[in-house]
């Protein structure tokens, strides 16, 4: 009984905490691209390549900063980014609609 009620419990809890896991080293990642130094832009956005799959909203948030940024070096820095993630241009993205 123990040993089927813990396996129910692994079954069930390891993808969610595996999802978590994800979401979290995403989210940082997204966030040291958008607030971080060059350096820590750029090694975020390489831990982030094979995460790519799982990012869409974060990748989204990284779309509306882009747009919204006015500083030319850090749009160029997030663009940069944005394509080594994704292997796409940031620019084919849709502007996001104001609020």
């Amino acid at each position: 009984m123990f040993v089927s009620a813990l396996g129910i419990l692994l079954a069930s809890g390891l993808p969610l905490l595996l999802s978590i896991q994800i979401h979290w080293v995403v989210s940082n990642a997204v966030t040291e691209i958008v607030q971080g130094d060059p350096q820590h832009a750029t090694f975020a956005a390489h831990r982030l390549t094979p995460l790519r799959f799982f990012a869409d909203a974060e990748l989204d948030r990284l779309v509306n900063v882009y747009w919204s940024e006015s500083d030319e070096k850090r749009k160029e820095l997030i663009k940069s980014c944005y394509r080594e993630i994704t292997g796409e241009s940031i620019e084919n993205r849709p502007r996001p609609y104001p609020d």
